[in-house]
């Protein structure tokens, strides 16, 4: 860890961190229209995992199959994800090293990791069977479980994120 709190200071310390920090007037509003986007991120990345989700879950858009919608929407969770990394990082800049001791920040970052594995364990064994079930009302216990889940840890993710927030905010004010 003594290396990730290294890369904070730095990151802190860079033309980057102070710019996001609104240093200078010309950067006043950067923070929250880079947050804006953030939040954008979250909204393509989580709106279309759920879209996909409430399928398998057999409570919407059940007239669709599965395939359907993945070729539809997993195009825009993709957008969002970048979106999400590239203004995580210019926003983890604007307080590098404030994060690196809020509880929330490390909590977010263990939702992430975790929400990120249960993708790739679903798109690499219960979807690489989806014909099977791909027009059936309700997916395989499987599909749902991830299904749920999926859904459980976004809304995390972005609860802890608005806590993290907000618990930088009062850290700094």
């Amino acid at each position: 860890m003594h290396a990730f709190l290294t890369f904070c200071h730095w990151l802190d310390a860079t033309a980057v961190g102070q710019a996001m920090r609104g240093t200078e007037p010309q950067y006043t509003y950067l923070f929250p229209v880079i947050e804006a986007f953030h939040i954008l991120g979250i909204v393509l990345l989580a709106g279309s995992t759920s879209i996909l989700a409430l399928r398998m879950l057999g409570v919407a858009f059940c007239e669709d199959r599965v395939s359907k919608l993945s070729r539809q929407f997993l195009p825009w969770a993709w957008v969002g994800f970048g979106a999400q990394l590239v203004t995580g990082f210019l926003l983890l800049a604007a307080e590098a090293v404030k994060s690196y001791h809020n509880t929330a920040f490390w909590i977010k970052m263990a939702l992430i990791v975790l929400a990120s594995v249960n993708i790739l364990v679903f798109y690499q064994t219960i979807y690489r069977r989806v014909e099977a079930w791909d027009e059936a009302r309700f997916a395989p216990i499987a599909a749902r479980a991830y299904a749920v889940s999926s859904i459980l840890l976004w809304f995390a993710i972005t609860a802890v994120g608005r806590w993290l927030n907000s618990s930088i905010q009062s850290y700094v004010g």
